[in-house]
């Protein structure tokens, strides 16, 4: 076992799809059954973040990102495959000190007005948790505390006896991290934090999550649709297609020299001056396969322009084609 703060082996998470009264029953062997269908949200992910890194999980909608995220913290339980968390499985955490996990695993979710509760003033959406794990023990401790975290989000203190819905979007988003921070987590999930807000608030909360992570010393998760976001806060980055990652490595590798034909093609969409004048590229074909029935071998062969009658059949493992860089293509 390494010393990674998280590490994530073969981990899958399937949902079962609920069917109509007359779906899904067929003859087997002469015997009516039904048949079980299950959408394969993440289909064998493996990973590692160290301690104090910010690791990237990009992807188109639907590959997976956020069902791995909330797998991570618990939320959902994963139908196969390990997580750890400081080199201890997190099933056996959860069973013996459940509140001392949650305590260090906090989440930040996409939408940060769903994720508050409307009812509840600032001072108390901050200070719930640092009553609920005793980490203060008075209430002119926990006022000082409340507002030294409501400081360093950048938020004026005097703003602690109003309601969520009182604030703009960029400052709940704020209000969102300064509740993750209260518990003094070591690791934080940060389900595409910015996505919600407007283009011009977005740098100022990404800032704001790197001065947060060197004062506090975080280690993140952090998914995102937008690889542009990504290389400006993560170490190192996974891009993942219909549950799995087809290429991970050191975010500058993947920036400099992306090998995956799935990867190429996000990196060409990515907005730019030098592109404007030029003609848009469809290098992608098709649509993204159902998770209910994936495709058998490598799951991008329907669209990938290099596919080859290997790749329909055999699923590629991640090889390793320069130090720490990973790539799942039979191209290489």
């Amino acid at each position: 076992m390494t010393d990674s703060l998280v590490k994530v082996e073969n981990l899958k998470k399937y949902f079962p799809v609920k069917l109509g009264v007359f779906e899904g029953w067929h003859f087997e062997n002469g015997k009516l059954k039904r048949k079980r269908l299950y959408v394969k949200a993440i289909d064998g992910v493996s990973f590692e973040i160290e301690k104090g890194d910010t690791f990237a999980l990009v992807g188109e909608s639907g590959c997976g990102k956020t069902t791995t995220g909330r797998t991570i913290v618990g939320l959902y339980k994963q139908t196969d495959g390990k997580i750890y968390f400081r080199n201890k499985p997190i099933d056996e955490v959860l069973k013996k000190s459940p509140k001392d996990f949650k305590k260090n695993v906090q989440m930040i979710f996409q939408d940060p007005y769903s994720s508050l509760n409307p009812r509840m003033k600032v001072y108390n959406l901050i200070s719930e948790p640092l009553r609920v794990h005793k980490l203060v023990s008075s209430r002119a401790e926990e006022r000082e505390k409340v507002e030294e975290i409501m400081v360093n989000v950048g938020l004026e203190p005097e703003y602690k006896s109003r309601y969520p819905h009182q604030f703009s979007g960029g400052q709940r988003q704020r209000i969102a991290i300064a509740r993750a921070l209260a518990t003094e987590p070591e690791f934080i999930v940060a389900d595409e934090p910015i996505s919600a807000l407007d283009v011009s608030i977005r740098a100022q909360i990404l800032n704001l999550m790197e001065d947060l992570q060197e004062k506090y010393g975080l280690t993140y998760l952090f998914i995102a649709h937008d690889l542009s976001v990504v290389r400006h806060i993560s170490n190192k980055t996974a891009v993942m297609y219909l549950g799995r990652i087809v290429e991970m490595g050191n975010t500058d590798e993947i920036f400099t020299h992306p090998l995956h034909p799935y990867t190429k093609t996000l990196f060409d969409s990515i907005p730019s001056v030098e592109k404007v004048k030029q003609p848009l590229k469809v290098t992608i074909e098709g649509e993204v396969p159902s998770p209910i029935n994936p495709p058998p071998g490598c799951p991008f062969h329907p669209r990938c322009p290099h596919a080859m009658e290997r790749c329909k059949k055999e699923r590629p493992e991640p090889k390793e084609v320069s130090p720490g860089h990973f790539v799942s293509c039979f191209l290489y």
